[in-house]
């Protein structure tokens, strides 16, 4: 609480300070009042929101906000006699609001970690497994690759390809069957 009364100081301090200089005091000091009080009310909502939904939502009211300019100008052109001033505030409440809340919904599962994971790339990890013959043709890989035990990226060499390849054209059906 107390580091919220010396940000809030800081930003009234800064704007008496600007306000000498322009010969606007009172003004300087509101100013720098007010932007202390907004940015005291965002630290509030990071507080109790978090980090990853406030982000998601200004990232979903973006995206929203750019849909409906992007819809609006083909259809301003098109439908000359509509008013265009109702007509961009229509667009922009309707997808602005729907992207906010698209974002809102996304940004709950948004950490810094999870950031991290879509960034970085499989290869870099250095988590590389060997895929054997045997593996392939048991068939259990598959499921145990959706529980996501193995990170990485899977080698198969060239030969263990080419035995696969040798069993699926074998003339016995059941060893054909499992090369398949």
């Amino acid at each position: 609480m107390l580091y919220r009364i010396v940000i809030f100081l800081i930003f009234t301090a800064v704007g008496y300070l600007l306000g000498i200089k322009e010969r606007l005091i009172y003004q300087g000091i509101m100013w720098g009042a007010g932007i202390g009080l907004i940015a005291l009310i965002i630290d509030y909502i990071f507080s109790i929101v978090g980090f990853g939904t406030v982000i998601g939502g200004l990232l979903g009211l973006s995206v929203g906000l750019l849909f409906a300019k992007l819809i609006y100008f083909p259809l301003i052109s098109i439908f000359t006699n509509i008013d265009g001033k109702y007509m961009t505030l229509v667009f922009n409440v309707l997808f602005g609001y729907s992207g906010l809340l698209l974002g809102l919904r996304v940004g709950k599962d948004f950490t810094i970690s999870n950031l991290a994971k879509a960034f970085k790339s499989r290869i870099e990890d250095g988590h590389e497994t060997v895929i054997d013959t045997s593996v392939i043709i048991d068939g259990r890989i598959v499921e145990v690759c959706e529980t996501g035990f193995f990170e990485g990226s899977f080698i198969i060499p060239q030969f263990i390809l080419q035995e696969l390849q040798h069993i699926a054209d074998s003339s016995d059906s059941l060893r054909r069957a499992r090369g398949r």
